[in-house]
C-alpha cells in the first residue's frame, strides 16, 4: 500500500511539472512579439479602386469619379491612379492581379513600383497592359520577379498604379498575394 502511494505522489509531482511547463511555454509564446511558424502561411492585400488618388490634377477635378459603392472610372482618357501599399516585413510576393472591365475599344494599363524614399530611386517591379477589349469583368494577374518578391520596407516603400486609355475602362481593384512565416513584429 505504501508503494502505491508513493507512486501516486511521483506520477501526481511529473503530471504537474509537466503542465506547469506547457503553461509556461503558452505563456512565452502569447507574450512574444514574434511567431515564427513552420510552413510558409499565404496572405492577400486586397487594395480597393477607393485607395487610389490621381497622380496628376491634368485638366478639371472633374475628370475622376471614385464613390464607396462603385468602381474606379475614367471620365477623360489618360488618366493614371496610385496607392501606396504595406505588406509585412520579410514577406515574400508572389503575383498581383488587377481586376476590370475594359469595353469594346479602351483597356488598362497597371504596375507594381518599389521606391527608395532616402535616394528618390525607383522600379518598375511589375507592368501589365491586357488587350482583351473584352467589355466584361476581367482580370490580368503576373508574377513577381524573383529579384524583388522579397518586402524590405526598411529601404523601399511600395505602391500600385492604374492607367486607363479611354473612358470605357473601368478600374475594380488589386490583389497581391505574398507568403509569410512570421507573425507580429
Amino acid at each position: 500500500m505504501h508503494e502505491r502511494s508513493s507512486l501516486r505522489h511521483v506520477v501526481a509531482v511529473v503530471a504537474g511539472i509537466a503542465i506547469g511547463s506547457l503553461l509556461v511555454g503558452s505563456a512565452a509564446a502569447i507574450t512574444d512579439t514574434s511567431f515564427q511558424y513552420t510552413h510558409p502561411k499565404t496572405g492577400y492585400l486586397n487594395v480597393s479602386s477607393m485607395a487610389f488618388a490621381p497622380d496628376s490634377l491634368q485638366g478639371a477635378t472633374d475628370d475622376y469619379f471614385n464613390t464607396w459603392n462603385e468602381s474606379l472610372t475614367n471620365q477623360a482618357a489618360g488618366r493614371c491612379f496610385n496607392a501606396g501599399v504595406s505588406l509585412p516585413q520579410g514577406a515574400t510576393m508572389t503575383k498581383i492581379t488587377f481586376y476590370y472591365r475594359s469595353d469594346a475599344t479602351s483597356d488598362l494599363g497597371g504596375y507594381l513600383v518599389r521606391r527608395n524614399p532616402a535616394n528618390g530611386s525607383g522600379k518598375y517591379v511589375v507592368t501589365v497592359a491586357p488587350t482583351d477589349d473584352l467589355d466584361a469583368n476581367s482580370s490580368v494577374t503576373a508574377s513577381i520577379p524573383l529579384a524583388y518578391r522579397t518586402v524590405n520596407n526598411k529601404t523601399f516603400a511600395y505602391g500600385v498604379g492604374v492607367c486607363m486609355d479611354t473612358e470605357g475602362t473601368r478600374f475594380d481593384g488589386v490583389r497581391i498575394t505574398y507568403l509569410y512565416t512570421t507573425a507580429g513584429s
